[in-house]
């Protein structure tokens, strides 16, 4: 089914919760990320018994908005920071719990590019000459030839032939783009599959971007509103197991040792946590390669709590593109105050360079560079912090990257069930590394359950 056929299909299950009934069909659900509360919550509403168990206490998973140690209410995100217009399930649930939208940068641009030392303000009427139209010149034809993400019956065998077993660098390479080129377009991607570059480049160049105002946790922390009486937090998985009739898990919750039971199981918890649960019986030998396998993305953030947004003294924006493996982003420009916020958002080599230093020395680094980027950095400094994805126990990574060759066989190894589990989250989607992967991923594990048992 395609994504809006079964979500609208959950969706006409959910108009109102089903009362309760002895005997329904019971699921248990490993993890309170989207993937698995979006899970929970369609078929609890459809009379499921659904519980959740969560190894953290907060829900959302990658999608995390940190508010300490920042002064005034400031906020920025540790995770998942945009929500493109063509992504129709996150926007659905973002409408559903009445939460509001912002455009993810200023309506009016005026970003620093900061390329080779060379500091240059960029605005609309004063565009940076020869990187801005590289994305179109390279890749904007495979780009339209890749076709819709979200049909059916992508990618098509003609897709995969050219695109899927080819890194992006050798892509690049064959279209002509120099090393230099390349790396302004790719930086710290270049292994990637192209044809996973250029599905995520897609939502990059939706027509607008936005984030969630208040912070883009506001939407997980809606579905745990939702589901209170469902989850159980402080539950650290340790062994899953299954027979021909029933699923059951065991977790550790402040040194005790618990086992539930029930009908059907979603495991909706990165393959790099499923690596150190035990399981019994083992997956299959397809499963395990693909839970073994799979690559994920390193990402580092640096913040920096600055006393004013003195940038906007010289009608900067405070975001900026640099030739380094990272972002450089302004999540304050809509929030109140005086104060702002700096941060580096980090990937790949350079996420685990940052990773490799000591949380003072991160700041310190990412301050002297800053303040190259946005002279007055350090005379406005007050405060910082770091968030590095591989050091999170919970998570041991970003988002999945597929490699050349993957995408037909390791997808699809990700995404199948075995018996009565069933699998969930960004790595199962045609969207990684988004909250709309999450999210479709749920709800096709949600609608696979409803189609073995009715309740």
């Amino acid at each position: 089914m395609q994504r809006r056929e079964f979500l609208q299909s959950l969706l006409a299950a959910s108009l109102a919760a089903v009362p309760a009934t002895p005997n329904r069909p019971t699921v248990l659900i490993v993890g309170a990320g989207l993937s698995g509360m979006v899970a929970a919550l369609e078929l609890r509403n459809a009379g499921y018994d659904v519980t959740i168990l969560e190894a953290t206490a907060r829900p959302g998973g990658r999608v995390h908005t940190l508010r300490e140690p920042f002064s005034d209410g400031l906020h920025a995100e540790a995770g998942a920071g945009r929500v493109p217009s063509t992504h129709d399930l996150t926007l659905h649930y973002v409408k559903q719990f009445n939460l509001s939208l912002v455009p993810f940068y200023p309506t009016t641009r005026a970003d620093i590019y900061f390329i080779k030392g060379k500091r240059t303000l960029v605005t609309a009427a004063h565009p940076f000459p020869g990187i801005d139209n590289l994305d179109e010149k390279y890749m904007g034809g495979a780009q339209r030839e890749v076709g819709k993400i979200s049909a059916k019956d992508w990618p098509s065998a003609d897709v995969l032939k050219a695109y899927g077993n080819i890194s992006i660098e050798e892509f690049l390479k064959a279209k002509g783009a120099s090393d230099e080129q390349i790396e302004t377009l790719v930086s710290g991607y270049q292994s990637e599959a192209a044809l996973d570059f250029l599905r995520d480049l897609a939502s990059h160049q939706a027509p607008s971007l936005s984030k969630i105002v208040g912070g883009n946790d506001l939407l997980p922390r809606a579905f745990a509103d939702k589901l209170s009486a469902n989850i159980i937090y402080g539950a650290q998985v340790v062994r899953l197991e299954q027979t021909d009739k029933q699923t059951s898990v065991t977790f550790q919750q402040h040194g005790l040792t618990r086992t539930r039971q029930a009908d059907y199981l979603i495991c909706a918890i990165p393959f790099t946590v499923l690596r150190g649960i035990e399981v019994s019986p083992a997956f299959s030998e397809r499963k395990q390669k693909a839970i073994q396998s799979m690559t994920y993305g390193a990402v580092s953030r640096v913040f920096l709590q600055t006393r004013t947004k003195f940038w906007t003294k010289e009608g900067a924006s405070g975001f900026a593109t640099v030739d380094r493996a990272m972002e450089l982003w302004n999540p304050t420009w809509n929030q109140r105050g005086t104060r702002g916020l700096l941060m580096a958002y980090a990937y790949e080599h350079l996420a685990r360079e940052i990773a490799a230093q000591s949380p003072d020395e991160r700041i310190t680094k990412m301050l002297d560079y800053f303040d190259q980027v946005h002279p007055g950095t350090k005379e406005n400094f007050e405060l910082g912090t770091s968030w590095v994805w591989d050091e999170q126990p919970f998570q041991k990574g970003a988002y999945c990257v597929y490699q050349p060759g993957q995408l037909d066989t390791m997808l699809p190894a990700a995404m199948a069930p075995e018996k009565r589990i069933l699998f969930a989250g960004e790595h199962c989607s045609s969207h990684p590394a988004w909250m709309q992967g999450a999210l479709e991923s749920g709800l096709r594990a949600a609608e696979t359950i409803r189609r073995s048992v009715t309740p």
